[in-house]
């Protein structure tokens, strides 16, 4: 019982080396869940810009379906007023239904800096399947389809070149995302790794010298620990409760003293046994 007491009241004060690795500890593991923070945010950021960098892709080949489809209609509707055959007019309305299921899906893919180059390819491609509409309605060899079939040419020139000009902007954006896609925090990712080992290495740089410089420190420490106990011990076992009483009022009055029969007060109070 004892030599329980006595135990616990060596090992309960804590030396400033304790309090130092703590310290020292505490700082690694906050470094370290920022390292992994910034690192798991970096990536999901990567991840996203690698899913815009498809979705462009994606916006490209829909841009570059509606183009066909639409060139294939003012095939079909050229093909009709040179040889005033069915099958082209047959032709040219299919290619109509296919257009707009392509530009639908173009419209889907596209994001609001980009929306407005599809709308204004929607309203010409409508104006030149108006005309041409028109065109095949018209008195076959009249002037009214003529200028309506040269009004549909105007406007399918007008879409081309619209068509052209979206195409070129997606593939400006699509670089771009690709050469940001292969950056972390703005750098890349060497100089991302870089960067965050020099932040660590200062920790561990004062972990490796604290651990160093109290090497000496612990040795002395544990060794009056080790001989204040064994001489309490001998005391505790040797010396009555009396005998120690007078040696602690010898040594000036100890505050709290510790007795084969239990814990004592000071000087000035009375003795307290369990």
């Amino acid at each position: 019982m004892i030599n329980t007491r006595i135990g616990a009241a060596m090992k309960s004060p804590r030396s400033i080396i304790f309090y130092a690795w703590a310290g020292v500890v505490l700082q690694a593991l906050l470094v370290v869940g920022v390292v992994i923070f910034v690192l798991v945010g970096a990536a999901y950021q990567r991840s996203a810009t690698v899913d815009l960098h498809q979705t462009v892709q994606a916006m490209q080949i829909a841009n570059l379906t509606a183009r066909g489809d639409f060139l294939d209609a003012q095939r079909a509707v050229r093909g009709y007023q040179a040889t005033k055959q069915d099958r082209f007019l047959a032709t040219y309305y299919d290619d109509q239904d296919q257009f707009v299921v392509s530009l639908r899906m173009l419209r889907g893919l596209a994001w609001p800096a980009v929306l407005s180059g599809v709308r204004m390819q929607a309203n010409t491609a409508q104006a030149a399947f108006q005309a041409g509409d028109r065109a095949v309605a018209a008195a076959p060899g009249s002037g009214t389809a003529s200028r309506l079939y040269s009004r549909a040419s105007a406007s399918a020139d007008r879409f081309t070149g619209q068509s052209a000009a979206l195409q070129e902007r997606l593939t400006t954006e699509s670089n771009a995302l690709a050469r940001m896609s292969e950056r972390i925090l703005g750098v890349g990712l060497p100089v991302s790794t870089a960067v965050l080992a020099g932040l660590m290495l200062p920790v561990l740089v004062i972990a490796l010298g604290l651990r160093w410089t109290s090497r000496p420190l612990h040795s002395v420490t544990g060794m009056v620990r080790r001989r204040a106990m064994a001489s309490l011990r001998k005391l505790s076992l040797g010396m009555g409760g009396a005998s120690l009483r007078k040696l602690s009022l010898g040594m000036g009055g100890a505050s709290l003293l510790v007795t084969p029969f239990g814990w004592t007060g000071s000087s000035s109070t009375c003795c307290r046994t369990p």
